[in-house]
């Protein structure tokens, strides 16, 4: 295991490091850093012209070894000049290397767990209460876990608890796997001891699902599929790595229309696969008996806030009324998060999602953009997709909204949104104009928007439903 470090400091000097106890005079090297400015290369231009280049930034590493275990070590920085002159300093924070063989594991203890890439970075894994995860390190308020020998993730110690020193995980070995048939999903039910890490990948040419179960052993003899298997095709599994267990899902449907995993009371894990929905043909509309759930971004919280302080959180459910009317009218089915003056969680509208399970699900925004950002450069529509899923679906909604509008195209964002998140069902998170530009925002107020907004929209679903219709 590799410990790094950095620090900023004169240019052209010898640096080093001491870790307190453990090795002295490490030495460092200077790099020449160029900062990211991630605002403008996401809603800007793409790039920042006459970037400056820093120097002075020293960076160093450390292959800890076996007997390096202590508590609480201070770091400590060495800056020395061409004039053998020199200066420490003392680093924030301390390092803790554990003695690796005694095991130590925490378990998740809420509902859903989210498990980093990094101490601070970016979701990967959503694990469920009650999953053992073997300690490798911590930092920042973070334990780091590891899923298998050569893959580790980041968790926030609050969202966990610290086990018993010695407490590991029981291997587990998976023997057989059982789909069963539901009114309008197909169950599938992984027969674990015990609750594991899981993360599922969807593929969507050709359609298929993949799991993938870490801390197992496979030895998988049976499949067996239920009389009505569809739309679940032929089943593989596979032992990737050491510790990593996969199972391949070929799925026999146009599109995916959203899934849902958790453990049950024996501990086994259970995938549900939506099947395609009923979709209407002509004369009557393809919404005909969709259900549609419209989430009205924020509340209480006021949302961005247009140059005449129009606050978002109004325009997002004046927009929702006015789509909801539309879509009633061509007999789709709709459900609201919240109405006019009701506030909401976002863990809860993520919650509600859920548990009424639509069949399709649009949170409605109106845009901004961060500081620094010239907005009279950067606007017009967008729209926002997790799951490749929603992929198409976000496409169309962009391109209808484009055409009634007139507005600037602002992209289409793949993005680690909450809503976007809900792996039930599509879900795109829409923003059809900006409403901290003025143009945009007086617009926005009008009765004409609203009706162009829901039209698009309205339309970009019948032609999804179209597209997708089995």
């Amino acid at each position: 295991m590799n410990f790094t470090v950095s620090f900023w400091g004169t240019p052209n000097c010898d640096a080093s490091f001491t870790i307190e106890g453990v090795r002295n005079d490490i030495p460092m090297q200077e790099t020449v850093y160029t900062p990211l400015y991630l605002g403008e290369i996401v809603f800007g231009e793409a790039y920042t012209k006459n970037c400056e280049k820093l120097p002075g930034y020293y960076t160093g590493c450390y292959k800890i070894q076996p007997m390096d275990w202590r508590q609480d070590r201070k770091i400590i920085f060495k800056l020395k000049g061409a004039d053998n002159d020199s200066v420490e300093a003392l680093a924030p924070g301390t390092l803790t290397i554990f003695d690796n063989s005694i095991p130590q594991c925490v378990e998740t203890k809420r509902d859903v767990t989210v498990l980093r890439t990094g101490a601070g970075d970016a979701y990967y894994y959503f694990v469920p209460k009650g999953v053992k995860l073997p300690v490798t390190g911590q930092k920042d308020g973070y334990y780091r876990v590891a899923l298998c020998e050569t893959i580790d993730a980041w968790v926030r110690q609050w969202e966990v608890n610290l086990l018993p020193l010695g407490t590991h995980q029981q291997p587990s070995v998976i023997k057989a796997v059982r789909t069963f048939d539901k009114e309008n999903k197909v169950n599938i039910r992984i027969f674990t001891r015990s609750r594991v890490p899981y993360r599922i990948e969807q593929q969507t040419n050709p359609q298929a699902l993949d799991l993938y179960l870490y801390g197992l052993i496979s030895d998988t003899d049976f499949i067996r599929y239920s009389e009505k298997f569809l739309p679940v095709a032929d089943m593989r599994w596979i032992q990737v790595a050491n510790g990593v267990y996969k199972l391949h899902i070929p799925l026999q449907q146009k599109t995916q229309w959203g899934y849902n995993i958790y453990y049950d009371e024996q501990d086994y894990l259970n995938l549900d696969i939506k099947k395609s929905p009923k979709i209407a043909g002509w004369p009557s509309s393809p919404l005909k008996d969709i259900n549609i759930l419209l989430d009205p971004g924020h509340e209480p919280d006021l949302g961005a806030v247009g140059p005449t302080r129009l606050e978002e959180r109004h325009a997002n459910i004046k927009l929702a009324e006015q789509l909801s009317k539309k879509l009633e009218g061509k007999g789709a089915h709709v459900y609201l998060t919240r109405k006019e003056g009701e506030g909401i969680t976002l863990r809860t509208r993520m919650k509600y999602a859920a548990i009424l399970d639509a069949d399709i699900l649009l949170s409605l925004h109106h845009n901004a953009i961060p500081d620094g950002i010239n907005p009279f450069k950067s606007h017009g529509t967008s729209t926002y997709y997790y799951h490749p899923q929603s992929y198409q679906l976000a496409k169309i909604i962009k391109d209808k909204l484009l055409a009634k509008l007139g507005l600037n195209d602002f992209g289409l964002f793949y993005d680690d949104l909450a809503m976007c998140r809900i792996h039930q069902m599509p879900s795109v998170l829409v923003e059809p104009a900006f409403i901290m530009y003025p143009e945009e925002e007086a617009l926005i107020r009008s009765k004409k928007y609203k009706e162009q907004c829901a039209d698009a929209i309205v339309e970009a679903l019948e032609e999804f439903l179209k597209k997708v219709k089995e």
